[in-house]
């Protein structure tokens, strides 16, 4: 069963900053999100994240397989994936050295992020729900 989800996701408190995604649904284990499906037949986008994990296992395909950051870009319908540390401020806002800075993608991006403010800001889409204001 192919079920499909767009999300413009930020974890605040966490590390995961996406963007685009198309998937089947994705488990949450402490505060973070890792992939658990098929991923060479099931996903059929999964672009712009921030996907950063100490570990460096980034997405289990069918639950088991542990996949690293190139691996998960080497995906059908993968691309665009970064795995950093998001760098937010106090607030919990992209500060403006954060690596998701115009890394993100107009495809099913909101107009506006989390606090309201139109997007993009800088000609280019942020990734995850907040837009860096300069």
């Amino acid at each position: 069963m192919d079920a499909s989800i767009q999300l413009d996701v930020s974890v605040r408190a966490g590390r995961l900053h996406a963007s685009s995604l198309e998937s089947p649904a994705l488990p949450s284990r402490r505060g973070r999100r890792r992939g658990r499906a098929d991923a060479s037949s099931d996903l059929a986008a999964f672009e712009n994240n921030d996907l950063d994990d100490p570990t460096g296992v980034l997405y289990y395909d069918e639950g088991t397989t542990a996949l690293t950051l190139s691996q998960v870009n080497a995906l059908p319908g993968a691309a665009g994936n970064i795995s950093a540390d998001p760098l937010l401020d106090s607030t919990g806002n992209l500060a403006p050295e954060s690596p998701c800075r115009n890394a993100g993608t107009a495809s099913g991006a909101p107009a506006t992020d989390i606090d309201g403010q139109p997007r993009p800001q800088e000609g280019a889409f942020d990734i995850g729900a907040d837009e860096f204001v300069p």
